[in-house]
């Protein structure tokens, strides 16, 4: 998924596939787009190709979000080299985007786990997406909804997007 995300021009190509092999793989459409994320068949086992339907489904995801901001995928950013556990912290992966040792499909830590995808944009792209309905606000604006959303200390949170303001300005 790390490699994925800093060649999406080659991932694009293959998007219509994923979607395919991801519902002959069992999982249906739901409203909104989005797959019914169940990887584990009727009797509690992993479905055949949980470890490529996963990552396909990564793939996926990052496609539908593209297509609801309006973007091309390869405008989507890099994916954020840590996992972020609401409820916990976080387990570290390793840095700039090389091969992780980290099994993120295995984690059972935490209520739920979060992947960022970042960049930087542009005065006349962030006009761009207000003009299509996105809004912009400050940190100290948002941490306190979200950190209480996600279950996190707004300070760990507050940390967080820094170091993912940071990870965008070297990606």
């Amino acid at each position: 998924m790390f490699r994925a995300a800093r060649n999406w021009n080659g991932v694009s190509n293959l998007l219509q596939g994923m979607r395919r092999h991801v519902y002959r793989a069992g999982l249906k459409r739901r409203l909104g787009s989005k797959f019914e994320a169940n990887l584990l068949n009727s009797h509690g086992s992993p479905i055949e190709d949980y470890s490529l339907v996963f990552r396909e489904l990564f793939c996926v995801a990052a496609g539908d979000l593209a297509d609801d901001m309006k973007q091309p995928l390869d405008k989507m950013g890099v994916l954020y080299d840590e996992i972020t556990l609401t409820g916990q912290g976080t387990i570290k992966g390793k840095k700039n985007g090389a091969a992780a040792d980290l099994d993120i499909e295995g984690l059972s830590s935490g209520k739920g786990q979060l992947l960022f995808l970042v960049r930087t944009v542009n005065r006349r792209e962030a006009e761009r997406l207000q003009g299509a309905g996105f809004r912009f606000v400050t940190l100290s604006n948002m941490i306190p909804l979200m950190a209480t959303t996600l279950q996190v200390s707004p300070r760990s949170l507050t940390r967080r997007f820094e170091m993912l303001r940071e990870y965008a300005a070297d990606a």
